[in-house]
């Protein structure tokens, strides 16, 4: 992946690659929308933004980045979609958003059938709480109560324990019908403890088979005309640079700035984060050992979740025998596990383009590539390397110097960019 500054001098729209219609992609890199509050919870973490105060959260507060477009983008607008959830077998009830219904449709199924075994469980209303536009205690990172995809259930029996130690009374039947339906549980939080609370890992956690479209912009889109900001980036070491790529490794729903670079024999991924104005004290690294050379004879060195657990997993694309192979270091983990698959995808020329997106709907990742004016899709499985072609087709900016994806008109199918001729081009998915 390459990224290059370039003057932009107009925008323009046209119309290119048929798909069915995919629902599962918001860009590059990106498959499923998740909202896993804890890697406790079988999928790697994903943080909330954070407000610039701490405490309770005015109306008129905007919530950015995915949270914000999957729930909405103000806090009014998220209180005005609240919907009321009555607990079975209690008379409690939730305020929570309607797009957590799926999945609480299934805990009530679930629910239910205990209840006719004869189990129960006892909800205190005074102790059990649900939506709150507030950050959470002590910090400016917006709690997950704001935007009504977690509840915490009788509090004074199920203790936060910031020694980590697990008290609960919710037995086992009542805690499998939320887990199985896709919420992450505060008892299987890592290093701290927090049994009475439970939140939405989101829809690809719940079964779902389609995606609801994102919440509208606040704002209206512009020809790229006004600079927004101007940030100095750290790091500024170089040393040994392979690329620099844009993505959010902090899983916040900010653009961090990646630099990956070579040190030896191994490789150093050095994250300046955008959350905490890419400051020296927002820089994050983590060393990959014994890949230094595989990642300097890459093809394209990038990053994309390619098991399906929230995170952005380092992967390399190699050429073996004029076929793609494709090394995968997954970030759950610190980058320390790796997977590689040698695919049945004709390598391309060294100044092709490639990159991934989620293309067919299953939730998993598929290779794009741009080479010679043509944009070819196959769908890889990340496992095997079995892989098959989904799309063939000519671009309608050959001329183009730089490319990536993106999701212009938020139906959450990949489109593709590019920037040529001092002009942004973008090609409808």
């Amino acid at each position: 992946m390459r990224f290059a500054a370039a003057p932009l001098l107009a925008i323009v729209f046209v119309l290119v690659i048929t798909a069915p219609p995919a629902v599962a992609t918001g860009g590059e890199g990106e498959t499923w929308p998740t909202f896993t509050e804890s890697s406790g919870c079988g999928a790697q973490r994903m943080s909330t933004p954070t407000n610039h105060y701490s405490g309770w959260l005015s109306t008129k507060a905007i919530l950015r980045g995915e949270y914000g477009g999957m729930f909405g983008r103000t806090v009014q607008a998220v209180l005005d979609d609240m919907v009321k959830w009555r607990i079975p077998g209690s008379s409690e009830f939730l305020a929570v958003h309607p797009r957590l219904l799926p999945a609480l449709e299934l805990v009530e199924r679930s629910l239910a059938d205990e209840i006719d075994d004869g189990n129960r469980y006892r909800i205190t209303d005074k102790w059990t709480y649900s939506a709150a536009a507030r950050t959470i205690a002590g910090g400016t990172r917006i709690s997950r109560h704001t935007y009504g995809t977690a509840f915490d259930v009788n509090a004074h029996r199920n203790p936060y324990s910031r020694s980590n130690d697990l008290r609960s009374d919710i037995p086992d039947w009542w805690l499998d019908s939320f887990i199985d339906a896709g919420f992450c549980w505060g008892g299987h939080w890592i290093g701290v403890k927090d049994t009475m609370h439970f939140s939405w890992q989101g829809p690809a956690f719940s079964g779902e088979t389609s995606l609801a479209p994102f919440y509208a912009p606040l704002t209206e889109p512009i020809a790229f005309a006004d600079r927004a900001v101007s940030v100095p980036v750290e790091p500024q070491n170089t040393n040994g640079l392979l690329t620099t790529v844009l993505t959010d490794a902090a899983t916040n729903g900010a653009v961090d700035v990646v630099r990956v670079r070579r040190d030896g024999d191994a490789v150093i991924v050095d994250a300046s984060v955008a959350s905490l104005r890419h400051s020296a004290c927002s820089l994050r690294s983590s060393i990959v050992s014994r890949i230094g050379q595989d990642a300097a004879d890459a093809h394209t060195i990038g990053f994309g979740d390619w098991d399906g657990r929230g995170g952005n997993d380092l992967w390399l694309v190699s050429d073996v025998n004029g076929h793609v192979e494709l090394s995968v270091r997954w970030t759950f983990g610190g980058f320390s596990a790796e997977t590689s698959a040698l695919t049945s995808v004709p390598a391309p020329a060294v100044d092709a383009w490639i990159t991934s997106a989620d293309y067919d709907v299953d939730g998993e990742l598929d290779l794009f590539i741009v080479e010679d004016g043509t944009l070819t899709i196959w769908a890889i499985d990340p496992d095997t390397g079995a892989s098959s072609p989904l799309f063939e087709g000519a671009i309608p900016f050959p001329d183009a110097e730089h490319f990536t994806l993106g999701d212009t008109d938020l139906d959450h199918v990949p489109d593709l960019w590019a920037v040529g001729g001092g002009e942004v081009l973008v090609a409808l998915g």
